[in-house]
């Protein structure tokens, strides 16, 4: 993915062109709800190193597409004070986020638009992660962000959390984030998803191939060996 100073640079500058946001903090949520269950995979991998990783990384792979990621918008958005208007910011910038990650080249995976619908990976590959292109970006995000930040600042978020209904389905909608993404892990498993399935044939997977995104690589004068995502 590009990172998040990229994310939150062209991403407010797309979002205003079409929604008047005064306070850029909504957008700046939006941008990076698509990683929040990758965030709290390297957390739950350290505080549990009993955890199958190859599972974890299933259930985040589902989690974090469009369609479940757009739980999590409107459980956010039924928080505020207009919720149909933070709802549009919050699921634009999901949206944008994910089509942002699929122009960079990821070997081994990608982003899932049209899940559970499809889980085939999109991945355009037009431009590498430490190429001039993303550092262009970044020092464009740099500089959006330092130039809205102090009139973020300024707004309040605008906050809803005294109507028991709003809250009540708010509750609803982030059960089914934490859930719905343990019903697709089959259908994750069986697209071959970053080749976890592939990893996860064991003996089966001699000859097979298979990408890798910055795996740990081991060069000895016998053998050259990659650290997969079960270590």
């Amino acid at each position: 993915m590009p990172n998040t100073l990229a994310h939150l640079g062209i991403q407010t500058l797309a979002t205003r062109t079409v929604i008047p946001v005064p306070d850029p903090k909504w957008i700046y949520l939006g941008c990076v709800i698509p990683d929040l269950p990758w965030i709290a995979q390297r957390a739950i991998a350290f505080s549990v190193p009993s955890i199958d990783l190859i599972e974890l990384r299933l259930y985040v792979i589902a989690q974090s597409c469009l369609a479940v990621s757009l739980l999590l918008c409107g459980a956010l958005a039924l928080l505020s004070q207009a919720p149909k208007k933070i709802f549009a910011i919050l699921s634009l910038n999901t949206a944008i986020h994910l089509l942002f990650d699929a122009l960079q080249t990821k070997w081994g995976n990608g982003v899932h638009l049209i899940a559970p619908i499809s889980w085939e990976t999109w991945n355009l590959g037009l431009f590498w992660p430490e190429s001039a292109t993303t550092l262009l970006l970044t020092a464009v995000g740099a500089g959006v962000v330092g130039w809205v930040f102090w009139r973020g600042v300024e707004h309040p978020v605008g906050l809803a959390v005294d109507r028991p209904i709003r809250l009540l389905f708010a509750a609803a909608l982030l059960s089914a984030y934490t859930v719905v993404p343990w019903l697709l892990v089959g259908g994750v498993e069986a697209s071959d998803a970053h080749f976890l399935r592939t990893i996860r044939s064991g003996a089966a997977r001699a000859g097979q191939e298979i990408t890798l995104d910055r795996a740990e690589f081991v060069r000895s004068e016998n053998v050259d060996q990659f650290s997969l995502y079960n270590g």
